[in-house]
């Protein structure tokens, strides 16, 4: 859902950094590359939206998954343009 909302904005040509942040309310211990079956299929989103034109190396340059604490869960998806 997230990967669709970002259809609303202008698509991205270059090549970009793509950052999953998964928010969470409570202090257990996650390890964060467990969201990164996640952070696959929402660039794959990215991609069937028209957002970024594909996932491969030379177009999607760095994408990571991030915990960080919240008062909400919640799931944010970061697309940033980055110079070549």
């Amino acid at each position: 859902m997230t990967a669709s909302l970002a259809a609303c904005y202008k698509p991205i040509v270059g090549p970009v950094h793509v950052t999953l942040v998964w928010w969470v309310t409570d202090k257990r211990r996650r390890d964060s590359s467990a969201a990164d079956p996640t952070l696959k299929a929402a660039q794959d989103g990215l991609v069937d939206a028209g957002v970024i034109p594909d996932d491969h190396h030379r177009i999607v340059r760095r994408s990571w998954c991030e915990i960080r604490e919240g008062d909400e869960k919640r799931v944010e998806l970061i697309v940033e343009g980055v110079d070549e």
